[in-house]
């Protein structure tokens, strides 16, 4: 996938009229994108918002690794998508998942599969029982939003939704 360009690259390469139309249209497809992808995550009966926090001593490991590993503890999710956000109060590197299943996970326990393969910090699970997909999309697309202008701002899907 080829990397999207910044509001700044669309104004050099085409001027300012198609360079902030073609930076709008292209914000627009990926919050369509991402509603669509949670809409097919909110159809199932067992879906979780999961954050995945990181201990100290891993702040400074590769995002790319760690994105791998959260893409192997959401494994067995039947889809998912996730990005990266850094905490507006200390700026601290953590992620955030929407996850379907197509069982129930136990998360009142560290003996699940997730926890068993996220080492690197704390998992947070928060059920959702409100298909409010608009909250939820408008959530997930506000953090990649904003880190256009920092260096956040991955979204990583899982294989499998319809197109």
């Amino acid at each position: 996938m080829a990397k999207r360009k910044t509001l700044d690259e669309r104004l050099d390469q085409y001027g300012p009229g198609k360079g902030l139309r073609l930076f709008h249209n292209s914000r627009y497809m990926l919050n369509m994108r991402v509603k669509k992808k949670v809409n097919q995550i909110l159809q199932y009966e067992n879906k979780y918002f999961i954050t995945f926090t990181l201990k100290d001593k891993y702040l400074t490991r590769d995002k790319k690794y760690l994105m791998r590993k959260i893409k192997e503890a959401l494994s067995q999710a039947s889809l998912y998508i996730a990005n990266e956000d850094y905490g507006s109060k200390h700026g601290r590197l953590h992620f955030h998942a929407l996850a379907s299943f197509n069982f129930q996970i136990d998360y009142t326990t560290q003996d699940n599969f997730v926890n068993k393969i996220w080492k690197y910090g704390n998992i947070d699970y928060l059920k959702v029982y409100d298909n409010n997909d608009t909250a939820i999309t408008k959530y997930l697309t506000k953090l990649t939003n904003h880190a256009i202008k920092k260096t956040a701002g991955k979204i990583i899907y899982s294989r499998g939704f319809a197109s």
